[in-house]
């Protein structure tokens, strides 16, 4: 009885010690890309392996394509909002951002309170086509995200997909009344990043940075001069 007892207590033990690292999994899934996890489930001290690099700095060169993107009118809105309501307005939006992204085969590098940084790599042959397809679906998305929206208002303003990318005070005509235009717009560029991990040994993130980093965010800023929705440089056009 003695044993049986050690028994059920050692497969309670066990059984709660899974648990602990499939909570402990779940939330690495939140902050970090699902390869990069899994790489540590297959870590071995002292093996050079691919995944063995999963907790230490590194960074190699890559051809990819980066997509940077925002939603114009959004932080406007966010300062005038409550914090709370803003929590939630955000995260509907970065939801519809990644689960985009992550479909058209992307990694989420950054979020900000308006916007994302996605990247692909020539992992795959077709990275620059991945990531014009996803903005492209986020173009759409995006909008019936804000259409849904429409029966809400923010400072007596009510939310509706933009005509313009950058008309934040525009009249709603069905309405009658003011509305703040809520719109996607892109910044699109191919070429070669450092893909890798950067930070400290004691805290790390996944991510790119480089030239062609530094170009899609600068596509990106042009949209408004250009009052455009999606800007591709032609490195990233001769790709498609």
């Amino acid at each position: 009885e003695t044993n049986i007892g050690f028994r059920c207590r050692d497969i309670r033990d066990l059984s709660n010690s899974w648990l602990i690292i499939r909570d402990c999994v779940d939330g690495f899934n939140k902050f970090l890309p699902a390869w990069v996890v899994k790489a540590f489930g297959r870590f071995k001290i002292g093996a050079d392996i691919h995944g063995s690099r999963a907790g230490t700095l590194w960074a190699e060169q890559r051809m990819s394509t980066v997509m940077c993107s925002k939603i114009s009118g959004l932080d406007e809105v966010y300062h005038r909002m409550p914090l709370e309501e803003c929590l939630k307005l955000s995260i509907r939006f970065m939801t519809c951002f990644l689960e985009t992204v992550e479909t058209f085969g992307g990694t989420v590098a950054d979020f900000h309170y308006d916007g994302i940084v996605a990247f692909w790599t020539d992992s795959y042959p077709n990275h620059a086509q991945l990531a014009c397809n996803a903005a492209i679906n986020l173009q759409q998305s995006m909008h019936a995200l804000v259409k849904s929206l429409e029966s809400e208002s923010v400072d007596g303003r009510i939310l509706v997909p933009g005509e313009s990318p950058y008309a934040p005070h525009a009249d709603n005509k069905a309405t009658n009344k003011k509305s703040y235009n809520l719109y996607p717009v892109f910044g699109v560029h191919s070429g070669q990043c450092y893909v890798g991990n950067y930070g400290s040994p004691k805290r790390l993130k996944y991510g790119i940075t480089g030239d062609t980093f530094d170009a899609a965010k600068r596509l990106l800023a042009m949209c408004k001069k250009g009052q455009v929705q999606l800007l591709v440089s032609g490195a990233t056009e001769e790709m498609v």
